[in-house]
């Protein structure tokens, strides 16, 4: 195999590994998501900083899809 190929098919397998190895980053303003048993708000587009969940509430994702602390059942 010459250098060009060599090099043209390492470009685009490293390419398609960036789009789908890395976590969605873009978010709607107020959206949580879970971090563990934490809590993640975005802000202007982007994902804050984990918080805990207050008193002995944890992160649970529903069914459909929504993600927030609430106490265990």
């Amino acid at each position: 195999m010459n250098l060009r190929i060599a090099t043209t098919l390492a470009a685009s397998t490293l390419a398609a590994l960036a789009l789908f190895a890395c976590p969605a980053t873009e978010c709607a303003d107020g959206e949580q998501r879970c971090d563990g048993e934490m809590i993640q708000t975005c802000e202007e587009g982007a994902w804050g900083a984990a918080e805990a969940c207050e008193g002995t509430m944890n992160c649970m994702a529903m069914d459909s899809g929504v993600e927030h602390c609430m106490e265990a059942m």
